[in-house]
């Protein structure tokens, strides 16, 4: 059976995935900050954990900087020694990362749902007057038979469960790729902002620093009349790209601390139990 049943751009920045008549969970692999064709991007980890991701029939949302587009020609921050070998000397860098992408993604691309764009991709973005991240999906879809969305920097994402002859049920996420960050609270301080800004999300999840966390925020909800205090829970996807182990480089120098490896494994969706339907979601960090 598909992961989905469909999935729709409704409005700007609003994405509707309906789920299949009966499958009342939703298995998830949140990641982020891939920076797939920087030269210290980990890909044996992060093809293991798409790898894994696949095999336990999960959905997969990239939540920006999924390229890293730093050594451009007219990029103040590019350095020839952050390519991947394969891109030295051919002259077409923007397509060189494309077409290396394309063959990294193209086995997890059914089940990859939405990816967002991050400050990397929007940086080159701009610069260029075209959107790298549109061209890449294009090229993912037409040559998967998917239907891959992009994201902008941040949105919601409502998920619609039915059961046959039941009413539906609803998860909302919010995506945001990402803006505060601290060496010392590691970001964790953007919960309650998080909060405040989209209190209609039951999940919400950024990236950007680097930082790898999952931190529960109680709300009050009106619900049928009565008051229950519920659980909004935020989540923080690390990176891929390790900047620490040669122990050189730019990070290191600076020592802006070593940053967790990694993403997100989660399920949400609703239980039944005893004709109640309650929702429902877990999360754990990949090792």
């Amino acid at each position: 059976m598909p992961l989905f049943k469909s999935i729709t751009k409704i409005d700007k920045g609003l994405f509707e995935i309906r789920h299949n008549v009966g499958n009342y969970i939703s298995k998830m692999f949140w990641a982020s900050d891939l920076h797939l064709d920087n030269n210290k991007c980990n890909r044996k980890r992060l093809r293991g954990d798409l790898t894994k991701a696949v095999k336990e029939n999960r959905m997969i949302i990239l939540n920006g900087d999924t390229l890293c587009l730093m050594q451009g020609k007219y990029d103040p921050r590019s350095a020839k020694s952050a390519l991947p070998k394969g891109y030295v000397g051919s002259g077409y860098y923007i397509d060189n990362v494309l077409n290396d992408a394309v063959e990294f993604l193209s086995p997890f691309a059914k089940n990859i749902a939405i990816i967002f764009k991050g400050n990397h991709e929007t940086s080159v973005s701009n610069r260029m007057e075209s959107c790298v991240l549109t061209r890449l999906v294009d090229r993912l879809n037409q040559r998967n038979n998917t239907n891959i969305q992009v994201g902008g920097y941040g949105g919601h994402v409502v998920h619609r469960f039915r059961s046959k002859g039941g009413n539906g049920q609803t998860f909302t996420e919010f995506y945001h790729h990402g803006n505060w960050g601290g060496i010392i609270t590691k970001g964790t301080l953007g919960v309650t902002r998080y909060a405040a800004i989209c209190p209609d999300a039951d999940v919400c999840h950024s990236g950007h620093t680097h930082d790898q966390w999952i931190v529960p925020q109680a709300r009050y909800r009106v619900k049928k009349n009565c008051i229950k205090v519920q659980k909004q829970w935020h989540i923080k996807t690390g990176t891929y790209k390790e900047e620490f182990e040669d122990m050189d480089g730019w990070a290191f120098e600076k020592i802006v601390m070593p940053k967790c490896i990694g993403g997100v494994y989660g399920e949400i969706g609703f239980t039944t139990n005893r004709g109640a339907k309650n929702m429902h979601f877990s999360a754990t960090l990949t090792n």
